[in-house]
């Protein structure tokens, strides 16, 4: 029951990655996504390849100082940086810790994407994931395969058990019935004498 209920949510993380990567928008889980750094913009604070997790909190509660996300439409990339400034009709004005200027794109609730509630290098994942993309692909689905073939192994051990108890129910009816036919028969040949 663990291992298909593991797989079934394993299946759906897999499937939503999918829609969500075809979709070009970030996999969340009960609100919350995770990313990877590729530039040095927010450095030394957040530092290239650390993960990032970012959580969908209303942009009205977004204030001085927090670092958010926001979807930047002429590169058709997130952009991770620090709010410095609130514009008077409540746009966003970001910076890069690690940069001269403040960016030419304002942040509003049209382009933002979440405020960033951890970030770290969380033993070096974030860079394994982006070098080697293609193996952490075939780990994830060797683990997948791994759990499907032992569910695949528990429902056939499930059905095997049960085809067992069956035959020996089975044979225990058989058994039963013979030796009540033995039964009358020797009290047939008793009353015959």
């Amino acid at each position: 029951i663990i291992c298909g209920g593991l797989f079934v949510v394993a299946l759906l993380i897999l499937i939503l990655g999918i829609i969500s990567h075809k979709q070009g928008k970030q996999l969340k889980f009960f609100g919350y996504s995770f990313s990877t750094v590729v530039t040095p913009s927010m450095e030394d604070t957040i530092k290239v390849n650390d993960i990032i997790v970012f959580k969908d909190i209303p942009f009205e509660n977004i204030k001085v100082n927090d670092i958010i996300v926001y979807y930047n439409d002429e590169y058709h990339i997130n952009v991770v940086h620090r709010v410095v400034g609130i514009n008077e009709d409540g746009s966003l004005v970001t910076k890069g810790d690690n940069n001269n200027s403040v960016d030419a794109i304002y942040t509003t609730s049209s382009n933002y994407v979440g405020k960033v509630v951890k970030y770290g290098s969380f033993l070096g994942i974030g860079k394994l994931a982006r070098n080697n993309k293609n193996i952490i692909f075939a780990i994830i689905f060797l683990i997948f395969l791994y759990i499907l073939i032992v569910a695949i192994q528990n429902i056939f051990k499930v059905n095997k058990e049960k085809a067992e108890l069956e035959f020996s129910k089975k044979q225990e009816t058989i058994n039963e019935t013979k030796l009540r036919e033995e039964i009358r028969k020797e009290i047939e040949e008793e009353n015959r004498k």
